[in-house]
């Protein structure tokens, strides 16, 4: 087996053990255990640290409640959208109160849209960058 497959196994092992607060060695027996059941494509421990991971994490009695893509893209383009208006409305209601001119307080939120809407998305796409981790493939062989 190759380094880099070992390595994200490792890695998977790791993540697993941490998500259910066993230890790694744990995850690693029951893998070999689910493994020594099957037969065919089943019996390799990858097939169920990569393919089916749900029967893993039943068998771990692990919560794997994630919510769906669709739920998270709306949820990245509200946050995107709504902050930035928040924003807006706040820089409109300061300008209105301290000079009492509705066009002026208008004008500003309006320019200043674009600016804080573009501030918003760098700072979310940085946070999501640094807290979620992207997903690993099996290594393709030709």
């Amino acid at each position: 087996m190759e380094f880099a497959s070992k390595n994200m196994y490792r890695a998977k092992i790791k993540d697993l053990a941490s998500k259910a607060k066993i230890s790694e060695v744990y995850v690693a027996k029951t893998l070999l255990e689910m493994a020594k059941k099957e037969k065919g494509r089943k019996s390799h421990i990858g097939y169920f640290l990569l393919e089916d991971v749900n029967a893993l994490c039943e068998k771990l009695e692990i919560n794997k409640r994630k919510s769906a893509p669709k739920q998270k893209s709306r949820l990245y383009a509200a946050v995107n959208l709504i902050f930035p208006l928040f924003i807006s409305f706040f820089i409109f209601t300061m300008i209105y109160v301290n000079t009492k001119k509705i066009w002026l307080g208008i004008i500003t939120a309006i320019i200043s849209y674009l600016p804080i809407s573009e501030i918003t998305i760098q700072t979310i796409n940085y946070i999501l960058r640094k807290s979620c981790n992207p997903k690993q493939t099996a290594k393709a062989r030709l």
